[in-house]
Parts: C-alpha cells; structure tokens; sequence
C-alpha cells in the first residue's frame, strides 16, 4: 500500500515538473519572438550576437564590430519591412476577399473578425508599416 503511494506521489512531482518546465520555456521563447516581431532593437541583434558569440569564440574587437554590423543590418531589414507594408497590405486584402467569394455570409463574417485580430496584432507591434483603418 506504502508503494503505490510512494509511485503516485512520485508520477504526480514528475507531471508537475514537465508542465511548469514547458510553460515555463513557452513564456520565455514568446517573449523572445515577440519582441523580435515588435521591432524592439534590441532583441534580435542580442539573440544573434548571443549565436555568434558562442559559435565563433569572438574577441571582445570582434564582437563589438559585430554588433555595429548586425545592428546595421536589423536597420536596413525593418526599412525594407516598412517600405514593404502598403504591398503586403494589398495582399491580404485581395486574398480575403478572394476567400470570401467561397464562403457563407457566417463565414465570411468569422473571417474579417479573424483578419481584423491579426492585423490588430501586426499594427501593435508598432514597426509593420500597416495603418488602421
């Protein structure tokens, strides 16, 4: 009877364990990704200068001309995601629509509630280039 419990308790510690290990790597790699999709400048360049660091075993010269250098880079990357914006916008638009000529009006309805979510989040991030309407 004692060993049952024993192994019950044990599973129980062990379950535990593995949900506020996942939900805890969940929060952090969200975190992470969110602030790379945000724009925040310092989120990416830190993530791959941490990458380069440890893979290339860079000098402490090496490092800092590095990160001037991936920095230049995330500037020149969001300048083109900004320029980008109005054709992606027209896109989505046009792909929506095209959508909805295949659905029910309920449909139809669900998926502009679904498109106004998403572009929601994208104009939150503050760096899409994307306007409300």
């Amino acid at each position: 009877m004692i060993r049952w419990k024993f192994w019950t308790i044990l599973i129980i510690i062990f379950i535990t364990g593995g949900l506020l290990g996942s939900a805890g790597t969940a929060l952090y790699i969200r975190h992470v990704v969110s602030g790379i999709v945000r724009g925040d400048s310092q989120a990416l360049p830190g993530l791959i200068m941490g990458k380069l660091s440890r893979k290339l075993d860079l000098t402490d010269q090496q490092q800092l001309r590095a990160e001037e250098i991936v920095r230049s880079g995330q500037e020149e990357w969001m300048d083109l995601r900004r320029q980008a914006a109005p054709r992606v916008e027209e896109i989505i638009r046009k792909t929506i629509g095209e959508l909805k000529t295949i659905l029910s009006p309920g449909q139809a309805e669900d998926l502009d509630q679904l498109a106004g979510k998403a572009k929601e989040r994208w104009i939150l991030t503050g760096e899409s280039g994307l306007k409300p309407e």
